[in-house]
């Protein structure tokens, strides 16, 4: 008797066990079909043409309605890009008054280099600014007064 498992089939488990030395069963050679069907060309069926059809006439609507409201497309788009430059002009004022703001108590609190280094961030955003220019050459003096990499860059700014 054979394992009752899993999956097993009943054929397999209720055989007779095999006498020894006999020759076993030999299994019926079963022939495999052959598909011997042909295959002609033939027009496409009427669906794909009107598939096509159907396609190319939506495509033609769809670029018609764009041509007809490219004029408000555009319109619409100038009003988001000025809405834009807007935005980061608020946000770059907004930030150069911070990083004024920041330096100069940084150069009150005697922190001399952070206070360099907001103003060349500051610098970045406004390069024309009076102020900012002059508290930057202050403050590259007060630097180049230990450090001599600071009055390189004193020249620099200066020679602009």
């Amino acid at each position: 008797m054979g394992y009752m498992g899993f999956g097993m089939q009943k054929w397999i488990y209720s055989r007779n066990p095999k006498k020894p030395f006999s020759k076993g069963r030999i299994p019926s050679f079963t022939a495999v079909d052959t598909y011997e069907g042909k295959f002609k060309l033939q027009p496409s069926k009427p669906f794909g043409r009107f598939f096509i059809v159907f396609s190319i006439l939506l495509l033609g609507l769809f670029f018609s309605i764009i041509y007809l409201k490219k004029d408000e497309f555009l319109i619409h788009s100038n009003k988001v890009h000025n809405q834009y430059n807007e935005r980061v002009a608020q946000i770059n004022k907004d930030a150069f008054k911070f990083l004024i703001k920041s330096g100069k108590n940084r150069l009150i609190a005697g922190n001399i280099v952070g206070a360099y280094s907001e103003f060349s961030l500051a610098h970045n955003i406004k390069p024309n600014d009076v102020e900012l220019n002059q508290l930057l050459t202050e403050t590259l003096s007060i630097l180049c007064y230990n450090d001599t990499n600071y009055c390189l860059k004193l020249d620099v700014f200066n020679s602009k």
